[in-house]
């Protein structure tokens, strides 16, 4: 489990790519005048994949149309260790 992952410069430009690709698919997952914390929570499990290879990430979540988009992402409750 990860209990802190800083929000660096890289995470933030990743998530800017992720946020103007889904906006230029005619997918936006959020509203354009907020901030989009989907697309910052994908960049950084993106990362997390990277740096981690062959490990197993799901993002638990309330969001999980949004999120898997980019990333595995599943409602807490579906989550089987």
């Amino acid at each position: 489990m990860i209990d802190f992952f800083p929000v660096t410069s890289q995470v933030l430009n990743h998530a800017a790519y992720l946020w103007a690709n889904s906006r230029r698919q005619g997918q936006p997952t959020a509203d354009p005048k907020t901030l989009d914390a989907d697309v910052i929570i994908a960049a950084q499990c993106q990362f997390l994949i990277q740096d981690y290879p062959g490990q197993s990430l799901i993002c638990a979540t309330t969001n999980v149309n949004h999120l898997s988009r980019f990333i595995e992402a599943q409602t807490w409750q579906s989550i089987i260790f």
